[in-house]
This record gives structure tokens, C-alpha cells and sequence, in this order.
């Protein structure tokens, strides 16, 4: 009776024992040496596909701890599309937080002053962020730089000159977009003194391209 309830006890305690370590080691690292692996999340992906793709490539120890982890954190929704550089000497946890806060490889990307969007367009290639054609098309569409509050038909001369780090996967209109929107950060600090010299923003941007 009591002894046996005792065996049933101590056995259950084992198993149970048995199951925890089996999830801490697999969370654990997949190997203590390794070469960081570059792995592509496509948009729409599900936590099965991306841990499952993962445990392929040697980057975790388990689909299976990893989606655990992700319910028991909830972010199991919470994967952010992108290009990644995992290590296999991270823990399954530390590989769950890049990807839930978008921690995605970035390009640099410099724009010196004077250059034109057909430069740009170039640089943005070759940097392999997005295709010059692409970008060229964008930038040129008089619907484009009305969307995006600038006086004029284009984006020329809105593309703010600064070395930005650019992920891959944007679209060309969000490129250009973030490059705007660098232009505007700067413009509202000038804005006053252009406004009370009676010039406008195209005015600046054409005196500024010629100084």
C-alpha cells in the first residue's frame, strides 16, 4: 500500500526530473564552436516553418523546445520578417529575441552630398538592398514626392546625404521613404529661418544643391 504509493511517487518525481532536464538541454546552445549562419525569415512564415528550418540548418537544438519557449513567452506571433546572422552557440532563447525584436542584418549604405537619385539608385544596388530600376522608378513618380510632402515632380534633391544601414526585403518606396524622411527631420530645424527669408523648400533644396 503506502510502499508502493512511495515507489509511484519517487518514480513520477524521476520522470518528471527527467522531462525538465531534457527541455533545459534542449535550449541549450547547439554547439560551443561555430560560424554565424545567415537565415532568411520570408514574410507571413510560421513558428513552425522558421523552427523547424532552424533546427535544420544547426542553428537550435529543437523545433519542438523552441515552440514551447515561444507559447510559454507568447511571442509566438511576434517573428519579424528578415535576413538574420544566428549563432549555433547562442541558447534557443537568445535566437527567439533577435527574431522577435527584428534584430535583421543591415547594409551600409552612403549618399555624400551632391549625388543624384541615378547615383543613389546604383549605390542601393550595390549594396543588394534593391534594384536600381526599381528605385529609379520610384523615385521619378510625380505621386511618390506628393505622398511624401515634397515640392516638386521627383525625389531629387529629397534624398537625404547621411550612411544609412538598410535591411534587405523593403520595398523601393519604403527605401525611399526612409530617405525622405531623413530630409524632413532636417528640414524642420531650417524650416523658420527658410520661411522667414520668404524661400521655400524647393528653393532651399535647389540652393543647397548648388552651394
Amino acid at each position: 500500500g503506502l510502499r508502493a504509493l512511495g515507489v509511484l511517487l519517487l518514480l513520477a518525481a524521476v520522470a518528471a526530473g527527467a522531462s525538465a532536464w531534457a527541455v533545459v538541454w534542449a535550449l541549450q546552445p547547439a554547439a560551443s564552436v561555430a560560424a554565424p549562419v545567415r537565415f532568411d525569415v520570408p514574410a507571413g512564415s510560421t513558428l513552425l516553418s522558421v523552427a523547424e528550418g532552424l533546427e535544420a540548418a544547426g542553428v537550435i537544438r529543437s523545433a519542438l523546445a523552441m515552440r514551447g519557449l515561444a507559447r510559454w513567452q507568447g511571442t509566438e506571433g511576434r517573428l519579424h520578417a528578415g535576413e538574420y546572422e544566428l549563432s549555433p552557440t547562442w541558447s534557443t532563447r537568445r535566437v527567439l529575441e533577435q527574431m522577435v525584436e527584428g534584430r535583421v542584418v543591415t547594409y551600409p549604405v552612403t549618399l555624400p552630398e551632391g549625388i543624384t537619385v541615378a547615383e543613389i539608385a546604383i549605390r542601393l544596388e550595390q549594396a543588394g538592398v534593391v534594384a536600381a530600376d526599381a528605385f529609379l522608378a520610384v523615385a521619378r513618380d510625380p505621386e511618390v514626392a506628393a505622398a511624401f510632402a515634397v515640392e516638386g515632380t521627383t525625389l531629387e534633391g529629397y534624398l537625404f546625404p547621411e550612411t544609412y544601414q538598410i535591411p534587405r526585403g523593403l520595398s523601393a518606396r519604403q527605401i525611399a521613404k526612409l530617405l525622405v524622411d531623413q530630409f524632413h527631420r532636417a528640414w524642420r530645424e531650417v524650416e523658420p529661418g527658410a520661411r522667414a527669408r520668404g524661400m521655400s523648400m524647393r528653393e532651399v533644396v535647389t540652393l543647397a544643391s548648388i552651394v
